[in-house]
């Protein structure tokens, strides 16, 4: 832990080495890059004053851009990223802080995908199966009379130029 006290003047001085001081704090940069009052907050934990002491001696100097540099080099870009439990808990504290219903369940959807606890839609597989027959048989209809006899190609013709006039004729 780095410490910055108060002097008897009220000036701020540093009693850790000030390289080690401006590495922690590029660092933290690296991790928060849009809050560096948080990168300062991170290193000096609850006085304010000291992180914005920090903060300002820091943004001032210009090795700072270099260490970050240096660190990006040497550890890689997915050092400084966030772990997901660190993505998750930002999404839920800023589902809680959101006023608007639509944005908490899209937040809360996100969290719940996160973590896996929402089933997804498997996607339909169809299968097309082409049967292609060729059959050599014809069906032939069979015309049965009121017996249930079953008729000659005669009697057929006949029962069928009866019912053909029987619908022409009316009675």
């Amino acid at each position: 832990m780095v410490s910055v006290e108060k002097s008897k003047n009220d000036e701020m001085i540093q009693t850790d080495d000030e390289t080690s001081l401006k590495w922690r704090f590029a660092e933290e940069l690296l991790r928060n890059p849009n809050d560096p009052f948080r990168a300062a907050m991170n290193i000096v934990y609850d006085d304010t004053v000291a992180a914005l002491t920090l903060m300002d001696r820091c943004l001032q100097s210009t090795e700072i851009a270099q260490m970050k540099a240096q660190l990006v080099e040497e550890l890689g870009e997915d050092e400084f990223l966030p772990s997901e439990g660190q993505i998750i808990r930002d999404i839920l504290t800023r589902a809680e802080r959101t006023n608007d219903d639509g944005d908490y369940v899209k937040l809360m959807s996100l969290v719940l995908d996160a973590r896996g606890m929402t089933s997804k839609a498997k996607a339909s597989t169809s299968v097309v199966v082409n049967n292609t027959t060729n059959n050599q048989t014809m069906h032939v209809p069979v015309m049965v009379n009121s017996n249930g006899k079953e008729l000659s190609d005669d009697e057929w013709e006949a029962s069928l130029i009866e019912q053909q006039e029987n619908l022409i004729t009316v009675h």
